[in-house]
């Protein structure tokens, strides 16, 4: 037996807890103000659950009539909140997980916006699926 052993249940314990909570944060961003649901959950849940998001409301955006240009507009809104947020006073740690946020969400925003100059209409164009997506 090795040393490693012993600690192999523990690590399926929490690696088990640890998706328990993600999947509790998926939902929870759909349900709350995304300024807040920031606040409230880890790092790097925040980073991998909003690029989530992200893939799922662009699969709803690319086949609507428009939607894309809409979804622009949602983007800046959601970066314009998350600047805000960051000129005011944060803890270091929320602070950093904002500053990869934004870089994030303006890469995110700035594919939609080619994606939409393109005209792109369908999930299944090369264009879409060449994009790094997240599911859940």
């Amino acid at each position: 037996m090795s040393s490693v052993s012993p600690y192999c249940p523990c690590c399926q314990i929490h690696i088990g807890k640890c998706l328990t909570q993600l999947r509790r944060q998926v939902h929870g961003y759909a349900k709350n103000e995304r300024v807040q649901w920031v606040r409230d959950w880890p790092g790097q849940v925040v980073l991998a659950v909003s690029s989530a998001y992200w893939t799922s409301e662009m699969e709803e955006a690319i086949p609507r009539q428009g939607g894309l240009a809409a979804y622009v507009e949602q983007s800046n809104q959601q970066i314009r909140d998350i600047v805000e947020m960051v000129r005011g006073k944060l803890p270091k740690a929320l602070r950093t997980t904002l500053g990869a946020l934004t870089t994030i969400d303006v890469h995110a925003r700035d594919v939609v916006v080619d994606l939409e100059k393109e005209g792109l209409s369908s999930v299944e164009a090369f264009s879409w699926i060449a994009q790094l997506r997240y599911y859940w």
